[in-house]
């Protein structure tokens, strides 16, 4: 037994086009119905928040579950459409990869803006109706362009662990990736983690 459900850009759903995609839902047999809002984790806010609102309720309405995807949160690793200016951006402290390079459309998971706007953009999609809200799998540290994340000199990995990880340059060290809260230790040699990552002997 298995469900449909289907992701949707919310601001593509409109009193005009709603009625187009429930027909189309209904005839792929979609059972619910993932909105997408544009939050800006940046600047703390939803953007058409109302529109969410309204849209949650009339596909529930209509006999389609509708549920929350939020698309950003710690950042994908590159800018996206919908993410605030590099001016904005540089409000809020990046993640460091192994290399020791910032890495753009990112949020450190301990800025203080960062989780004060977290908490804000949560609160007020929970008052959106909505039975379930899904994170997209952005909201991770372990890896970003290929390269594992994050180790500046003040994150998350020090704080957890007590233990100060340096970035990797050695020939064999230990590797601490986080995937959620879960921590993964595992042995690269020099030659492949050289091969791939862009560190320096």
């Amino acid at each position: 037994m298995y469900r449909i459900s289907l992701p949707l850009i919310n601001r593509t759903v409109t009193p005009e086009t709603r009625e187009e995609y429930l027909r189309q839902f209904r005839r792929a047999e979609v059972e619910r119905v993932f909105l997408v809002p544009s939050t800006d984790m940046v600047l703390g806010q939803i953007n058409q928040f109302e529109s969410l609102v309204d849209n949650l309720a009339w596909f529930e309405k209509n006999g389609i579950e509708a549920a929350i995807w939020v698309g950003a949160s710690l950042g994908h690793g590159g800018l996206l459409h919908d993410v605030g200016s590099k001016r904005e951006e540089r409000m809020i402290t990046t993640i460091v990869n192994l290399a020791g390079k910032a890495i753009d459309d990112t949020r450190c998971p301990l800025d203080p803006i960062f989780r004060t706007n977290m908490v804000t953009v949560f609160r007020q999609l929970a008052t959106s109706g909505a039975k379930t809200i899904l994170i997209d799998d952005d909201f991770r540290l372990s890896q970003r362009t290929e390269e594992f994340c994050c180790f500046c000199f003040g994150d998350l990995i020090n704080r957890v662990c007590g233990v100060n990880y340096v970035r990797i340059r050695g020939t064999r060290r230990e590797i601490i990736l986080i995937y959620g809260f879960v921590f993964k230790a595992c042995q690269l040699d020099e030659e492949e983690l050289l091969a791939r990552h862009s560190f320096g002997k």
